[in-house]
């Protein structure tokens, strides 16, 4: 796909993509979460991944972002990765799944229509992946 997935806006049927996989760090991932809850979008789908390189603070920040998300009524929320664990800790809701393959097999099998999604994970998980099933 073309593009440097830095906040891409794709629309792809009657889906409207934020595509946002290019980094992730606490701040970028609260601005992007923040901006995403104040779009007057009818139907919202998170696709978050791990935030990498964090080193010791990973697991607080990890849980952060999921205390973060849970201020929101998002239609459904979906985790990628094994960091970000501790975000479901807030959100019992979540969906999960460890890997990028489980997580594409998830969205091969769903029909997404009307749908606005924000993708946003870091670079080495490979978020972009899941726009060709949306």
């Amino acid at each position: 796909m073309p593009g440097n997935n830095r906040s891409q806006i794709i629309e792809k049927g009657s889906n409207y993509i934020i595509l946002d996989a290019y980094n992730a760090n606490p701040s970028s991932m609260k601005a992007a979460i923040e901006n995403f809850a104040a779009l007057q979008r009818p139907k919202k789908v998170m696709i978050l991944g791990d935030m990498m390189e964090l080193g010791e603070e990973s697991v607080k920040e990890h849980h952060d972002l999921g205390r973060l998300i849970a201020k929101y009524d998002f239609d459904k929320v979906i985790f990628c990765g094994i960091h970000i664990i501790p975000a479901l800790d807030n959100n019992s809701e979540g969906i999960h799944f460890e890997t990028r393959e489980m997580l594409m097999n998830y969205l091969k099998k769903k029909t997404f229509e009307n749908t606005t999604f924000l993708i946003k994970g870091s670079r080495s998980m490979g978020l972009e992946e899941s726009v060709e099933y949306l």
